[in-house]
């Protein structure tokens, strides 16, 4: 390599070292040996709520088969139908490669009950009718090929905010394996299927003071292992106070408080065994009144996210461990990100190993906002060390962190805006975009640039990207992603991955 080569090759790294320290947060060498809270103190205790493990109720009733009754969905009654009445349903984990497709009846609106298809890449696996239009659909898929697939619950219109109304009254629920019936209740509130099919649970009203119990059923084993809640779910203005879902490993249930304001996960959190193993576990994160967020990936794992005191501190960032042997909260790594920053979209992908957060300006900053407060990171979650960092608002550099599928002499059009990402696989990060200036015409545009997290570099670029179709008004899309739906050469509705 000549001189002059060598001296370009070092001011790239200098600049990209600079840019480095500008756009993401660097770990501290020494991690901190415990948790600051934001304001008050954190609380860690074994909540009052006690496992009573029975053998669960399930007696299976066969459900209508794909070609009785009609009641199996066609392609042509909904892939790529305007409105919002089809809705699909894709699984994840262990369930991926399965989607449910729900309808209303031909005749009659959501008060007349629904239609669903449970399908797969070689077509319907099961379809039925239900008497009820479910708000809540899951589905998981046992190591033995089984597909559980659960319909029920309250309407969850907008998940985690405010503004969700919690019916005291409930709604039914019904939980099918492979075409039968095997699980049914006529009034819960909540409920999730584990992806790998190996539980289900559903959260039910006891009482007219609120009252309310878990129920976590295992099928295989044939058990119930029931939780009293008290009275957590009461609320003055009836209002949902949380949301419950898996945690990534199946293993535990999180009751996980609905957010209110600017900062996120801060309250009390629940978690419970799936198994009925041990008491619930509760965790109090309080409220500062600041940008903070609180994301937990189960009872002994999370992440803290805390703006400094004013606007002219640094974002911080800490992974801690939650140790209940001696009820006390322990920081593994500790990083700093920008002033007058906060966080926002925080997630980790089903196996733990990556962290993934946008930052924003902090509603406390004391200064306009920047677009370069507006970034993406992805973290290694064991060491807080960057992987990827992308800026979301700056065009420019955009541009050039896109180039490998942008075409030549791209422009902001081409780049499209930023409208979210997630992890697909443990090793893929999918950022979503929508075309740059809206219209009548384009709206329903959307576009994946999909990332490979193995071999993505710093300021790496995208894989590919794949244009699609879906959006609120066309769930049911035939551009959908990580899945679509498509008609096989018999006629049957199917789902299926797609690839570029």
């Amino acid at each position: 390599m000549s001189r002059r080569a060598t001296l370009v090759a070092a001011l790239l790294v200098a600049i990209a070292a600079i840019l480095a320290l500008q756009y993401f947060p660097q770990p501290q060498e020494e991690p901190e040996p415990a948790i600051e809270a934001p304001a008050g103190s954190f609380a860690l205790q074994e909540a009052p709520f006690r496992p009573l493990v029975l053998k669960a109720k399930m007696e299976p009733s066969s459900v209508a088969a794909p070609d009785s009754g009609g009641a199996a969905l066609t392609p042509e009654e909904v892939i790529d139908q305007p409105g919002p009445e089809c809705g699909l349903h894709a699984g994840g984990g262990a369930a991926s490669g399965t989607a449910v497709v729900v309808m209303p009846p031909r005749a009659g609106g959501y008060g007349s009950g629904a239609r669903f298809s449970t399908v797969g890449s070689a077509g319907v696996l099961y379809s039925g009718t239900l008497p009820f239009f479910p708000f809540q659909v899951h589905l998981g898929k046992t190591d033995s090929g089984d597909v559980i697939t659960g319909f029920g619950g309250i309407p969850m219109v907008m998940p985690k905010t405010t503004g969700l109304p919690l019916l005291g009254n409930g709604q039914p629920l019904q939980i099918y394996r492979d075409g039968q019936l095997i699980y049914e209740k006529e009034d819960i509130w909540l409920f999730d299927v584990a992806n790998d099919g190996s539980s289900f649970f559903f959260i039910e009203p006891l009482g007219s003071d609120w009252s309310a119990r878990l129920v976590v059923v295992n099928p295989t084993q044939g058990t119930e292992a029931h939780y009293d809640l008290g009275t957590i779910f009461a609320q003055p203005q009836r209002k949902l106070p949380y949301v419950a879902a898996y945690t990534a490993s199946n293993e535990e249930v999180h009751l996980e408080p609905v957010s209110d304001g600017s900062s996120w996960g801060l309250g009390m959190h629940y978690f419970f065994s799936a198994k009925g193993k041990w008491p619930g576990r509760s965790i109090h994160a309080p409220g500062s009144g600041r940008d903070d967020y609180f994301h937990l990936v189960s009872s002994e794992e999370g992440y803290l996210f805390s703006e400094g005191a004013d606007g002219s501190e640094s974002l911080h960032i800490r992974k801690i461990r939650l140790d209940w042997s001696d009820l006390r909260l322990v920081a593994e790594w500790h990083a700093q990100g920008a002033v007058g920053t906060r966080a926002r979209t925080v997630r980790t992908s089903a196996d733990g190993h990556k962290l993934l957060f946008r930052t924003a300006t902090a509603s406390t900053a004391e200064r306009p906002a920047l677009e370069d407060d507006w970034v993406l990171y992805v973290l290694d979650a064991a060491t807080g060390e960057p992987e990827f960092v992308l800026p979301t608002l700056n065009a420019a550099e955009q541009i050039s962190r896109l180039s490998s599928i942008l075409p030549t002499q791209a422009t902001e059009e081409d780049v499209g805006r930023f409208n979210g990402a997630f992890f697909g696989d443990n090793d893929q990060l999918i950022v979503r975009r929508l075309p740059a200036r809206g219209n009548l015409i384009n709206r329903a545009r959307r576009f994946y640039d999909v990332y490979d997290l193995n071999s993505v570099s710093l300021y790496g670029q995208p894989k590919f990207r794949i244009e699609g179709n879906q959006h609120s008004f066309n769930q049911c899309a035939s551009q959908g992603f990580p899945g679509s739906l498509y008609a096989t050469a018999e006629g049957e509705l199917a789902y299926a991955r797609r690839l570029p």
